[in-house]
């Protein structure tokens, strides 16, 4: 017998996102984050009023955010918006 999640995670169906940040801004947030003076935490950073009011620290955004900052550590995320 299968059990049926009824809780649905996610956007509901037929939503749209309408995220308008660009490679710019994660760069921007990225760097931001690096040089930071104290420690905190990546969740906490971007909940913050340290980042653009793009940014509200949803699971979707912290895990881009992740991805973005391991290629700006590698310096593949270029502050043009361009990835290499």
């Amino acid at each position: 017998m299968s059990t049926i999640n009824k809780k649905k995670t996610g956007p509901k169906a037929g939503s749209k996102n309408d995220s308008t940040k660009t490679l710019a801004d994660w760069y921007k947030i990225c760097n931001d984050f690096h040089n930071l003076d104290t420690k905190m935490s990546r969740t906490k950073f971007l909940k913050s009023d340290l980042t653009s009011e793009k940014f509200s620290g949803t699971q979707s955004e912290q895990q881009t955010f992740s991805n973005n900052y391991k290629k700006y550590l590698e310096e593949n995320l270029d502050p043009d918006g361009e990835t290499s």
